[in-house]
């Protein structure tokens, strides 16, 4: 239940938009089988559902590109411990910006090597594709500094480590172009996914990078989408709350780095 203040109004916290791991596991199945409730979702929809989600629900990772960073891991820790299959929907249609952070660590890979000075972390970094001829251009554009797919790349490193997951990749950039292409505007059919179709694991950050999009964005929508059905979007934290902000998640395993000697 989301809090409610007593004038009436919505005293609405970040942390209401999370369900723990082990309630949304139950929830899901409960709203699946809730015969009423899905058609209402798909009415909402337009029968515009992602055909990955069809026919059961999923354990779903949202990004640009897929990619077997450290966050990928613990996202796949989760989706096991949820017992849902896991599914990376991509947006490769998107344009690169590298003041986005998912955006700038896929086109310089950090790899851990151990701690440095001052307690800080020692960092191994390979950069992947050129910032400035890439600014502005479509990921699925882009090419590597070896002259390769920068799409390619990351889903070969993908395939390479995570080889029996290399089908639970599909990009949904015709979805996100049907239902509005803006986040402002397709972020309200892409939550009501996750009324019973899904459970969504993201963490909405409220640092100066991502304030202004979970403020203006996601906390709106997120109440429509609850006074709409009743019930809240699952919402899963892939990582724990004083974490949540470290660049760790962005980094990649060193056992990737060695392939790419």
């Amino acid at each position: 239940m989301l809090n409610s203040s007593k004038d009436g109004n919505d005293d609405f916290n970040v942390e209401d938009i999370y369900t723990p791991l082990e309630v949304a596991k139950e929830e899901i199945w409960r709203r699946w089988n809730d015969k009423k409730l899905r058609k209402k979702v798909e009415d909402f929809l337009d029968s515009s559902i992602p055909k990955a989600m069809l026919n059961s629900p999923k354990a779903i990772l949202a990004r640009h590109i897929a990619s077997p960073n450290n966050e990928f891991v613990k996202y796949l820790e989760l989706a096991k411990r949820i017992c849902l299959e896991p599914i990376c929907l991509e947006y490769l249609d998107d344009k690169f910006r590298s003041e986005n952070q998912d955006k700038y660590y896929l086109g310089k890979m950090f790899f851990c090597d151990g701690n440095g000075k001052k307690e800080g972390k020692r960092l191994n970094v390979k950069k992947v594709i050129d910032f400035d001829f890439s600014e502005g251009k479509r990921l699925a554009d882009i090419k590597t500094l070896q002259g390769d797919s920068f799409i390619k790349f990351h889903h070969d490193l993908f395939g390479g480590f995570f080889n029996e997951y290399k089908n639970s990749i599909t990009d949904e950039s015709l979805w996100i172009k049907k239902n509005g292409g803006s986040p402002r505007i397709f972020y309200k059919k892409f939550l009501s996914l996750f009324i019973c179709y899904g459970v969504l694991f993201e963490n909405y950050l409220e640092n100066k990078n991502e304030k202004e999009f979970t403020n203006s964005v996601v906390v709106p929508t997120f109440k429509k989408i609850y006074n709409i059905f009743g019930v809240k979007p699952l919402v899963v934290k892939i990582y724990p709350p004083k974490k949540e902000n470290d660049l760790f998640w962005r980094h990649y395993p060193k056992f990737i780095e060695k392939t790419l000697k």
